[in-house]
């Protein structure tokens, strides 16, 4: 039987244990380094549609603390920009900014987060700015990808976990399970996978993790859009840094 027919076949599991403030550690030491590039295709239907690209890079540091930026292009275009720090053993989002089209038109909006907090200003399609409550450990949708590459999927086989994406104006709720492994061959070459499924709020997703450091997503498979992403080039950390428990 094969990854899909397998996830067919099964269903995800919502009492794994959750990750909060004070509970059992999630997510492991990133294997993220000063900087990171990852190109995707987009598959619709099975047509490459364009190319969306990954960067991840440190743009500072000093007193202990590690400042990292994702940002995503799709082409040239900047569609979502992205800071976590990195302190004592916590890797936390401080600020985002993302523009979308999403079918129906283009979405702004800019998320700036605190501890017990994160202030949304939307932009587009209309003005609003609004603050939503965050208790324990909260993430950025833009990091979910990312934060994934740290977890021990043969140790911890399912879990969950909370994110904000800004234009649902709440905090929403992440399960993963592992699905086995999984050999996947591309354009970036061949790699044994982690294949893991991943339910959020409207979508379940299957993604493809390298087994081998430092773990980058080789394969995204969206069901509810029928959308692929697949590895065309990855190019690795200049050096690594080792990060740790992401807990607030």
């Amino acid at each position: 039987m094969n990854i899909l027919d397998r996830v067919k076949s099964s269903q995800v599991s919502n009492t794994s244990s959750v990750h909060r403030r004070g509970g059992e550690v999630l997510f492991g030491e990133a294997p993220y380094g000063h900087n990171e590039a990852f190109t995707y295709d987009i598959l619709v239907d099975g047509k490459i549609q364009t190319e969306l690209k990954y960067v991840l890079a440190m743009t500072g540091e000093g007193q202990g603390q590690k400042f990292y930026t994702v940002s995503g292009f799709l082409g040239k275009e900047e569609v979502f920009d992205s800071e976590v720090t990195f302190y004592e053993s916590t890797y936390a989002p401080v600020s985002s900014k993302k523009v979308m089209n999403l079918g129906g038109g283009t979405v702004e909006a800019s998320v700036a987060y605190t501890t017990h907090q994160a202030t949304v200003h939307l932009l587009l399609p209309k003005q609003d700015r609004f603050s939503v409550p965050l208790r324990g450990a909260v993430y950025d949708n833009e990091q979910i990808v990312h934060l994934l590459r740290t977890v021990d999927f043969e140790r911890r086989r399912a879990a969950s976990f909370f994110y904000l994406y800004p234009f649902a104006k709440h905090v929403q709720t992440a399960f993963f399970k592992t699905i086995g492994s999984d050999t996947v061959t591309g354009d970036a070459g061949e790699f044994l996978c982690s294949a893991i499924e991943l339910s959020v709020p409207g979508q379940r997703v299957l993604l493809w993790y390298a087994q081998n450091h430092p773990h980058p997503m080789v394969r995204y498979h969206c069901e509810t859009h029928n959308m692929v992403l697949e590895l065309k080039q990855y190019h690795p950390t200049v050096s690594s840094q080792r990060m740790g428990n992401p807990l607030r």
